[in-house]
């Protein structure tokens, strides 16, 4: 499986076209004494201001889908018939259209926000990401697939493995 957000870690790293926009873009108090992008500063500068969010989204977006473009003809190289890419703002980067299939995983809010806390965020950086979503209902009636992540990791297989097979016309 490809996740983007890893591919944008990459994308920002030092040294990379990314990474030198982005500081070009933010100023260097996004940029963390080694070097590298501090997120945490870069998130803060962002979660809360649309039109800096979008801006931010210009530069790592294109760059992320390029990575992911790339992998998908490597997989197609070897002979892999099925992907999966997980994209979690597909429907906020409007890219749902470049997929075969878009699988929307839901889980409760509350689930989330211990994610998100587990991650080292405070509650007020939780709400800012939370609020710079698309409401998941929204993302649910868009999306032609459904797994609800609110269970066992049995039950969460058994949906994958459900789905996977509709989607490959098993």
């Amino acid at each position: 499986m490809c996740d983007t957000d890893l591919l944008a870690h990459e994308a920002m790293a030092a040294g990379t076209s990314v990474h030198h926009n982005i500081i070009r873009a933010f100023g260097r108090q996004v940029m963390a004494a080694d070097g590298q992008i501090d997120r945490r500063a870069l998130a803060r500068d962002v979660f809360d201001d649309v039109a800096r969010r979008a801006r931010l989204e210009r530069i790592v977006h294109p760059a992320v889908m390029r990575q992911v473009k790339r992998w998908i003809r490597e997989q197609a190289r070897s002979g892999v018939r099925m992907v999966a890419v997980l994209v979690p703002l597909l429907y906020e980067a409007h890219l749902e259209r470049d997929w075969d299939a878009v699988i929307c995983v839901v889980a409760p809010p509350q689930r989330q926000r211990k994610w998100l806390v587990a991650r080292g965020l405070g509650s007020r950086a939780v709400a800012a990401r939370i609020a710079a979503q698309m409401p998941v209902a929204e993302k649910m009636v868009r999306a032609p697939y459904v797994v609800y992540n609110c269970g066992t990791s049995a039950l969460l297989a058994e949906q994958v493995k459900r789905v996977i097979k509709s989607i490959s016309g098993e």
